[in-house]
């Protein structure tokens, strides 16, 4: 494996570009929108962060083109510097400073774009995660409702079963109340 950095006689490191690379779309079911105030700006998130990352993408690609483009520059900078009259030295050695001050701009730029795609991926990781744990919980409510709705059927039939017909025809025709009165009798004799 090639390491990243390797020191020039220069003594600028050598960047190896493919550590900055571009960040792809996420599949069409995992976009998410990121931190939405309101309705109207649900339409609009989705393409922000789109955008944000083609433009990201798309800076990247730019300064990786800059920096081979100052890379070459500083090559030749380096090959007339060290031959020819002392004018063209001179000329050179400044081609190499400017050549040398703008690809650690270019890097320091880089990273920076890089940071951004990083922090745009957690970003919409963290909001994914956030809105399948919402759907995760919904999805438990209803399965508890079910749960509950079940349970309560099937506490009903089982009252049907153990109380006599003349018991449940007299509730049925007596309404709720009287089912409460009832209730609170049998409790005050149980204690």
């Amino acid at each position: 494996m090639i390491d990243p950095i390797q020191t020039l006689e220069t003594g600028m490191p050598e960047i190896d570009l493919r550590l900055f690379g571009t960040f792809e779309d996420p599949p069409a079911g995992q976009q998410v929108r990121l931190e939405l105030k309101s309705a109207e700006a649900s339409a609009t998130a989705a393409c922000d962060a789109a955008a944000l990352r083609l433009l990201l993408n798309e800076m990247t690609q730019e300064m990786r083109a800059q920096f081979v483009a100052f890379r070459e520059l500083r090559a030749a900078a380096e090959h007339m510097a060290a031959g020819g009259d002392e004018a063209a030295q001179k000329l050179a050695r400044a081609d190499l400073k400017a050549a040398t001050d703008a690809m650690s701009l270019i890097v320091r730029t880089l990273e920076k774009v890089d940071s951004l795609q990083r922090q745009l991926s957690r970003d919409l990781a963290d909001e994914a995660a956030r809105q399948t744990d919402e759907e995760g919980f919904l999805r438990a409510l209803g399965d508890l409702e079910q749960l509950i709705e079940a349970r309560a059927a099937e506490l009903s039939r089982h009252r049907q079963e153990e109380e006599p017909a003349p018991a449940v025809e007299k509730r049925a025709r007596d309404g709720p109340e009287t089912e409460r009165q009832d209730l609170r009798e049998a409790e005050s004799r149980s204690l």
